[in-house]
């Protein structure tokens, strides 16, 4: 039996920081079986319903289904604990959640593990941070392949953002459905570069229109959603780069009409970062300030 504790700074976990409130701004189904019909995209703003979230904290629990079931153990002062009760116990709100879209080689991020991880943290009273890769495996600033359900038409930028919207739209309508509807949803994963592609030799230089229709097709299918079932699920984009680095990305998609979305996600690991927190206070002070986008550390270690 392996075994591995879990203290109170979750070994092994994601930590998941966001330092300001946030304003009101059956059968199981796998994404690609999903009926591709238009959904009207009329409605950018969204219906605020449930007042603000909080200081929210907490921890990427994306891979405890597979290590339980491998035969880990979690344990607090040698006894056995949930993470995910663990994770409120030490004032934690927030589970952040992978999503691939249809992954063959493995069982795990699928929608149907998912839903299982979300129906935990929701047993727990935990807020739910769904993280859609739009892709069949990893995405990080080194890779993002788009999914091999729509590599017939990546080269057709029109067509494959009606996929984003469809795909984003009726994932969140079955898992409202289902009681399993997230608080809020992450659109791609550490985007630095250009994302859904063919090959990862595309991935520079960055292609910011087509990412721009990309980006706002997932924005857009949440916003449309949120007026549609009067809901108010909040929005993050996700990069990994230093601050001036990602006002220079935000700029470069808004150049391009990128939509409203509320916050902006980082990865700062300090070890391989030359910013400083104090730095990083800055950069959400200016993020805010120029573009109304709360900052959100979506990964640290």
């Amino acid at each position: 039996m392996k075994t591995a504790n879990l203290l109170k700074h979750a070994m092994g976990m994601i930590t998941l920081l966001f330092a300001v409130n946030l304003s009101s701004c059956q059968s199981e189904l796998e994404p690609q079986q999903f009926a591709q019909t238009p959904v009207a995209s009329a409605h950018l703003a969204s219906r605020a319903t449930d007042g603000e979230l909080p200081f929210l904290q907490g921890a990427d629990l994306s891979y405890i289904n597979e290590l339980q079931d491998g035969g880990v153990s979690y344990y607090k002062d040698g006894n056995t604990v949930d993470p995910f009760h663990l994770i409120k116990e030490y004032g934690g709100n927030l589970v952040r959640l992978r999503l691939w879209h249809n992954p063959t080689w493995t069982n795990y991020s699928t929608l149907a593990d998912v839903k299982r991880s979300i129906s935990r943290a929701k047993q727990e009273g935990l807020n739910v941070l769904l993280d859609f890769h739009y892709s069949d495996t990893w995405t990080d600033p080194q890779q993002n392949i788009v999914p091999e359900a729509w590599r017939p038409v990546v080269k057709y930028s029109d067509i494959l953002a009606d996929s984003v919207y469809n795909y984003t739209y009726q994932t969140l309508t079955h898992l409202m459905n289902t009681n399993l509807l997230p608080e809020l949803v992450q659109i791609g994963n550490e985007t630095n570069n250009s994302i859904m592609v063919a090959d990862n030799e595309d991935l520079e230089p960055t292609n910011y229109v087509r990412n721009t229709k990309l980006f706002n097709a997932g924005l857009q299918a949440v916003a449309d959603f949120n007026w549609n079932n009067g809901k108010n699920i909040k929005t993050i984009l996700h990069v990994a780069m230093n601050p001036n680095d990602a006002l220079f990305w935000v700029a470069n998609h808004k150049k391009y009409g990128l939509k409203s979305f509320d916050m902006l996600g980082v990865s700062y690991y300090p070890q391989w970062q030359d910013y400083t927190p104090a730095q990083l206070g800055e950069f959400a002070s200016n993020l805010y300030n120029t573009y109304g986008v709360r900052l959100f550390v979506a990964e640290t270690g």
